[in-house]
């Protein structure tokens, strides 16, 4: 293969693992989305506020209701979630394959999570968790990473 045709390769290859790590992104939040929405409903809780919450802290903002807020706490929860895909589209990069990847993903997304929140105090630190809350965050995370894995695995490059 010429160089320009291998560069065209590997342009190719970047931009289709973006594309498919983004889309990987909107659909494990859709996922995640659906399944705190369930959970949610059957424990009686409301959404919630800690995507806005972070945004308020790192980018100084207020809100002028609490439908904006609420506003605001959705587009942080679909813009962070879809930019996580790109992790995963990171992850296959390194040549990391199989079973191996989507619990690779999740260690970032979760681990992300676990520290960013304390640091921003909008979250106890896991050490202080109940082992149902510790569950419920997990398997909301692991359904993102589920969910990521497998649209990555199927419009993602071969």
């Amino acid at each position: 293969m010429c160089p320009l045709m291998k560069r065209v390769h590997v342009i190719d290859e970047i931009t289709s693992g973006i594309g498919a790590g983004l889309l990987a992104g909107v659909l494990g939040t859709a996922a995640m989305t659906l399944a705190s929405t369930l959970e949610m409903k059957v424990r009686h809780r409301p959404a919630s506020k800690t995507p806005a919450q972070a945004a308020e802290k790192t980018l100084d903002l207020k809100p002028a209701s609490d439908e904006a807020e609420a506003r605001l706490s959705n587009l942080v929860h679909w813009t962070y979630g879809t930019l996580w895909g790109l992790a995963r589209s990171a992850i296959s990069a390194t040549g990391l394959r199989g079973p191996l990847a989507p619990v690779a993903h999740l260690a970032v997304v979760w681990g992300a999570s676990l520290v960013m929140l304390p640091a921003l105090k909008l979250a106890e630190p896991i050490t202080r968790w109940s082992g149902g809350a510790i569950g419920a965050d997990l398997l909301h995370h692991a359904v993102y990473a589920g969910a990521a894995d497998a649209t990555f695995r199927l419009v993602g490059p071969r």
